[in-house]
């Protein structure tokens, strides 16, 4: 640090502090303790070779950008049997001169902000009542509950454990990528179906954002060995605006039902391990294709209705189904063969309406082509078939 940034009255042949406040002794005055980390000190030597300490003082504290209390260095000593941690002895009958840093707002020709440097001497007793609020705000923490789908657990390239903590978008409508934000794993811990994260409340985190690079068709691109190529944005954000961004009300979703007949579902277990319902539906009749098409829903968004013959499929507004339509042949012995189609997104509008229309006495013919498996399928709700892939995920 420059002498000249610590006392506008200081020539470089002069020294920040003055000799006789160097060393503490019980024999000159009775001296005021406190117990630091060593992130608060910045060493720094003056021109005249002597040693001093900068301890920096939170903003919020001091009413400014930033504080510094500057100090001899025979004032700050490592303390026994605790790693990281310095103390710092200050003469109780005497004043020590802190400068407050402040921006002006204006700028430098070369871009770096104009700082407005304020000396205030204090008495050591009110510089060691400042310094001992600034610790206790400093290791104030708050807790996150979230949900384990936003908990990331990873090892670092180096072999540290960490997790990374996803921040979901304020909007349903907004699909840029979520922002992301890296924590150690020792401050995440379970607690029953949810995940706790503690942070510290005067704390700032790096926060990122991935893009992922496409071509001008729309394919992702790809670096010389394969992997896809993301464009990171990164900003810093004090943790209590990501604790606002990850406590805020839940949004609340608007939900779609389907009524449909329940011996038109199949459940199945999806190539993920997950439990999923087939629904079949009639489509209007082409040549050369069956009039059935399926779609699949998770497994929990289906509930049995009270008749036991009916279910109702719970689906999110902006829900676009995944439907898989089948070509028809017969072989040489006049069997019919059908062939999957590639799966295409209908509108879940068009796809509750053709659901529904089964259970209507407007629909068309109710189906001889599935009335024989009808009297044989069970409910989705009572049982799980073994492994299928029918596409229609």
């Amino acid at each position: 640090m420059d002498d000249n940034n610590i006392n506008s009255n200081i020539t470089p042949e002069m020294d920040p502090v003055p000799p006789e406040t160097e060393t503490p002794s019980a024999e000159k005055s009775e001296f005021l303790q406190i117990e630091l980390h060593d992130t608060w000190f910045e060493p720094f030597t003056s021109k005249s070779g002597k040693e001093y300490f900068d301890i920096n003082i939170p903003p919020e504290e001091v009413g400014g950008d930033w504080a510094q209390i500057t100090v001899p260095a025979g004032l700050v000593h490592e303390k026994d049997h605790a790693p990281h941690t310095r103390v710092l002895s200050l003469p109780a009958d005497r004043e020590t001169t802190y400068t407050l840093n402040r921006k002006t707002g204006e700028l430098r020709p070369n871009g770096n902000p104009v700082v407005d440097y304020q000396e205030t001497p204090l008495p050591n007793t009110e510089i060691m009542d400042l310094l001992a609020a600034s610790k206790e705000a400093v290791s104030r923490e708050f807790t996150l509950s979230l949900s384990p789908n936003l908990v990331e657990p990873f090892t670092s390239r180096s072999g540290h454990e960490l997790a990374r903590i996803s921040i979901p978008n304020a909007s349903e409508q907004d699909k840029t990528p979520w922002r992301k934000f890296i924590v150690p794993q020792n401050v995440v811990k379970p607690v029953g179906d949810r995940m706790e994260v503690t942070m510290k409340e005067r704390g700032i985190s790096s926060v990122k954002r991935s893009f992922l690079q496409r071509d001008s068709e729309g394919n992702p691109l790809l670096n010389d060995q394969g992997q896809k190529i993301y464009q990171v944005q990164e900003e810093t954000m004090p943790n209590t605006r990501i604790k606002s961004l990850l406590t805020r009300p839940p949004r609340k979703k608007e939900h779609e039902t389907i009524l449909c007949s329940k011996n038109l579902l199949d459940p199945f277990v999806g190539k993920d391990g997950k439990e999923y319902v087939s629904m079949r539906f009639r489509i209007p009749e082409e040549p050369g294709k069956s009039p059935w098409a399926r779609t699949a829903f998770p497994r929990n968004m289906v509930r049995e209705n009270r008749s036991g013959k009916s279910c109702t499929i719970t689906v999110p507004k902006d829900w676009v189904p995944q439907v898989t339509k089948y070509r028809t042949s017969r072989d040489a012995e006049g069997k019919t063969l059908f062939e999957k189609e590639p799966n295409i997104k209908m509108p879940l509008s068009e796809v509750k309406g053709l659901a529904e229309a089964w259970m209507t006495k407007s629909s068309p013919d109710r189906g001889p082509a599935v009335a024989e498996k009808s009297a044989k399928q069970t409910s989705p709700v009572t049982k799980t078939t073994p492994h299928r892939d029918d596409g229609a995920r």
